[in-house]
């Protein structure tokens, strides 16, 4: 069974249509015309605890084995301070919690899954509960990315791209499949050609958008010799910036750290390194949690 906000309680049975209507059937004897059931979650939790506990009640031959997909479950187990949440949102956190930490839930043949971008929305009652497993799922890495490329694309790619696929995939490192295809599309599509340009403006707004406004992407128009004064200060990065343009990695810092008071040129210091190492600034936004 598949839940969502927008599409309520549904079965879940791929592209496999004899199994769909089986499942229907089926869904519709335990639980009922889910066609007709009402959208709002805790109408939706209440029935999915009543199917719960008859199915433990159940004679072992008559028992199922279920599983429930909560996708989008950020927006059913939003994360929030208990005492702040609304009623029926803190009574679909507490049902979960009951089915997990239940030996007598346990004991069958059921799966509880939720889904969603980031385990820091759902609520931290159930994402740090001991009963309850995180797994992570990584962005594609090169070969995955590569071979999706080229099941995109196929032959057609020289067409509309100045990258080969295997350019591509390296290029795309920290970017998911779905992206990659929005890269690729928006240039083809779009009658330009992929080229270096088109694709670093591309990318820069694909990984903005996927941070959600968190960091910018800033091309440094200046370099130290643009920063008035601070004669040290420019006499050390620019030693640093020599040693990591040949990668000299093991002489350089990990960082730097800026300090002055407001009005300093701290900021512009900043940017001024990038231009004269040759490389973007990237601006880390309003962060307010972890």
């Amino acid at each position: 069974l598949h839940l969502d906000l927008g599409r309520g309680l549904r079965p879940l049975a791929g592209r496999d249509e004899k199994r769909l209507k089986e499942m229907v059937v089926l869904a519709n004897k335990r639980i009922g015309d889910l066609s007709s059931l009402p959208k709002d979650p805790a109408s939706t939790f209440a029935l999915l605890d009543r199917f719960i506990r008859h199915n433990l009640m159940a004679d072992e031959d008559d028992r199922l084995t279920p599983a429930l997909i909560f996708d989008q479950a950020s927006f059913l187990f939003p994360a929030g301070e208990p005492g702040r949440l609304g009623g029926s949102v803190a009574a679909q956190i507490v049902t979960m919690l009951n089915w997990a930490t239940s030996p007598h839930v346990k004991r069958l043949n059921t799966a509880f899954v939720m889904v969603d971008e980031q385990v820091s929305d759902l609520s931290e009652r159930l994402s740090g509960n001991p009963h309850l497993a995180s797994i992570e799922v990584p962005l594609p890495d090169v070969v995955e990315r590569e071979r999706f490329v080229r099941w995109s694309v196929g032959a057609a790619l020289p067409e509309f791209s100045d990258f080969e696929a295997d350019d591509l995939a390296t290029l795309t490192a920290g970017i998911p499949l779905t992206d990659i295809n929005v890269l690729i599309q928006s240039a083809r599509e779009g009658g330009r050609r992929l080229d270096a340009p088109l694709f670093r403006s591309l990318k820069k707004r694909l990984i903005e958008r996927q941070c959600r406004g968190m960091l910018e992407f800033i091309e440094p128009r200046w370099t130290l010799d643009t920063v008035v004064g601070h004669e040290g200060a420019k006499t050390r990065l620019r030693q640093d910036a020599v040693l990591l343009k040949r990668g000299a990695l093991d002489t350089l810092p990990m960082g730097y750290l800026l300090c002055g008071p407001v009005g300093t040129g701290k900021s512009f210091l900043a940017q001024c390194v990038s231009g004269e190492i040759g490389v973007p600034c990237l601006v880390l936004k309003n962060f307010r949690s972890k």
